[in-house]
């Protein structure tokens, strides 16, 4: 299989957005600072090791390393079903890939974001119709609990997509071994990602929570990030950039097995929006350690309870995710932290040779993405049509009917360029009619190109944010050829890579 590399400021990160602004000017952004001191590895290893014993997996030989307070890269999602859309797996593939580059290459985690509540997103299969059910769960979709109907539902996903008969047994695989998407997902990641040495994090665990009760507190007590991440938000306003996170007073979560419950301020007590109970700041400490497994952290904090755990060197996000983690600069600082290096995933984009040889053709580039293709083949239409339309100058004309006629009556002049005009309409009519006969005349093209702008990004949503990594997988013969190939790319920055694979 065939590969071609862009950078992905070119592709994915134009300076406009936030994450391309970054790219260009890092400095402008967040000042270069040291990786925070490791605090909690031999905890955290220690919970992580467990969780591997608990679902009967072998976690890989970097989990010593990691105990032992080893550099840290980290790359974290939601979960999401059957591991798809494909950048799931092209964010941990781009911290992978980047790793090997390195002298001494650093632990590689991935961050189980298990405690997700957006239920709507997650429950949704790639490129198909079929779903989880809209009314499960209210709370943590990490905890959402695995039934027949629930794997049920991926075998139908594997029957609509015609997934391959290896993908199709592992996931099931996993799926029928775990009892909660938590654990399904947990099974997935390390079965596509043990062998490279990546991590896998849940941190929806109630001793690793004990640990960062000192966030909780803040938090509870009326103290906690609010504050920093408005500031932030307001220096990023005033440079016109428009922020992805909205702050809140409070950053937490409560979490109940009917549901996760918002928490507010109300005077300089904290509750939750129902109101159900209230708590006065000289009791969050307690309420901090003694529940801890009850709070979840919100968007804005989430990240800092992350690197409270692992001090990472740096994180790899997608772009929306650049973009708000740019938020937090003053909230790491707020609990004494500096912000990791923040790095910008890969992304990839599978295409048939075909295609890829009329898109090189035309001159396309990646980063124009869907309407570039529909353009293309506009200019190529109205190319084709020109050959069949005479090179008329009509305001060429309009001038010179206008100076014949204003010596005789200077009143003549609008009526003279308004007949031109009408005439010039007449003419546009029919040279629309021209260039739709030609496109008729190429009809098999124009179905051929049609078909090409849906797969470079289907239904109009880029094709890494709506189909599942298989499709692209299978273009290079099969996932373990893919990952190779991947992560063989060379180049330590964000790269957007092309892969075009079949006959042309």
């Amino acid at each position: 299989m065939q590969h071609h590399v862009f950078r992905q400021v070119d592709c994915g990160a134009a300076a406009t957005t936030l994450a391309g602004a970054y790219l260009r000017n890092r400095s402008h952004f967040l000042p270069d600072q040291a990786a925070n001191a490791p605090r909690f590895r031999e905890e955290v290893a220690a919970r992580m090791a467990q969780r591997y014993a608990d679902l009967g997996l072998i976690p890989p030989n970097s989990l010593d390393q990691l105990a032992q307070g080893g550099r840290v890269w980290t790359a974290g999602h939601q979960l999401v079903a059957a591991g798809g859309p494909a950048f799931f797996h092209y964010k941990i593939l781009s911290m992978v890939r980047r790793a090997r580059l390195q002298p001494e290459p650093p632990v590689v985690v991935f961050w189980l974001a298990s405690e997700d509540h957006d239920w709507e997103e997650v429950r949704r299969f790639p490129s198909s119709n079929v779903a989880w059910d809209a009314a499960e769960p209210m709370g943590a979709v990490g905890r959402w609990r695995l039934d027949e109907d629930g794997r049920g539902a991926l075998s139908r996903w594997a029957d609509e997509v015609d997934l391959p008969a290896k993908w199709r047994t592992d996931l099931e695989a996993d799926y029928a071994a775990s009892t909660t998407l938590a654990e399904a997902t947990f099974r997935c990641v390390h079965r596509w990602f043990g062998e490279d040495g990546v991590l896998v994090l849940d941190a929806d665990d109630p001793e690793l929570k004990r640990l960062a009760a000192p966030l909780w507190e803040a938090e509870l007590a009326g103290h906690g990030i609010g504050p920093a991440v408005e500031a932030q938000t307001a220096r990023l306003e005033g440079e016109g950039w428009t922020p992805h996170l909205h702050p809140r007073a409070v950053a937490l979560f409560e979490l109940r097995p009917e549901g996760r419950v918002r928490l507010e301020r109300s005077g300089n007590r904290v509750r939750p929006v129902d109101g159900v109970w209230s708590l006065e700041p000289e009791e969050a400490a307690a309420a901090a350690r003694e529940r801890a497994a009850d709070w979840s952290p919100n968007a804005a904090l989430r990240p800092i309870y992350q690197e409270w755990l692992l001090a990472s060197e740096a994180v790899f996000l997608g772009p929306s995710e650049l973009a708000y983690w740019l938020q937090l600069g003053t909230a790491f600082t707020h609990h004494g932290l500096n912000m990791p290096r923040l790095e910008l995933r890969d992304g990839a984009l599978g295409l048939q040779a075909a295609g890829w040889e009329w898109l090189q053709a035309a001159g396309w580039h990646p980063g124009q993405g869907r309407a570039g293709v529909e353009a293309l083949w506009r200019e190529r239409c109205a190319a084709g049509a020109a050959a069949y339309l005479p090179p008329w100058d009509f305001e060429r004309w309009g001038a010179e009917f206008a100076a014949s006629v204003v010596p005789l009556e200077p009143t003549l002049e609008g009526a003279a360029r308004a007949a031109v005009k009408k005439m010039e309409k007449a003419y546009d009519a029919a040279a629309g009619k021209v260039r739709k006969a030609w496109r008729a005349q190429h009809a098999e093209e124009d179905a051929f190109v049609a078909a090409l702008a849906e797969q470079v990004a289907p239904g109009g949503t880029p094709q890494e944010r709506a189909q599942h990594v298989f499709v692209t997988a299978e273009l290079a013969g099969g996932w373990p050829a893919f990952k190779a190939g991947w992560c063989a790319v060379g180049g330590d920055e964000p790269l957007f890579i092309v892969w075009v694979g079949g006959a042309s």
